[in-house]
């Protein structure tokens, strides 16, 4: 489970892991930011009850989101070597749309959650998409 936590508020985090254990047990659980700053505060309240380990990466260009390449990286290194059997990307952006396509050129499925503003690319691409603001897609198993 990697999760880009400067695109998706903390309140979610409990929810989306009950939701990500209906694939299976995420056995990697990384949560991307700058985690300097007090932006994330609510992200750090939970990290730890939830056995997410937080990575760090400081914005080196103001208005870019560097935290979004670490992302990727770490799971191209996750692909490469394989690590794991499926992915679940948490975010709302469309910056992960070919790495889904990587992901799945692998023959391992892709997961996508976030918010039902998130980018259609991005959704569509997924294996399956969760939409966390909607409590039906929360509940269902």
């Amino acid at each position: 489970m990697l999760i880009d936590a400067e695109n998706l508020s903390a309140r979610y985090a409990a929810p989306l892991m009950e939701r990500a254990a209906t694939f299976g047990k995420p056995t990697v659980r990384c949560a991307y930011g700058q985690w300097t700053g007090p932006q994330l505060t609510p992200w750090k309240n939970v990290l730890h009850t939830l056995a997410i380990q937080p990575c760090h990466q400081f914005r080196c260009t103001k208005g870019k989101n560097a935290s979004d390449s670490l992302l990727v990286m770490d799971a191209m290194e996750l692909l490469l070597t394989g690590a794991v059997d499926g992915f679940c990307l948490v975010s709302s952006g469309s910056d992960y749309t070919g790495l889904v396509g990587r992901i799945q050129q692998r023959g391992l499925p892709a997961y996508g959650f976030g918010l039902r503003c998130a980018s259609p690319a991005f959704m569509a691409a997924c294996d399956e998409f969760v939409v966390l603001d909607e409590a039906s897609a929360l509940s269902a198993a």
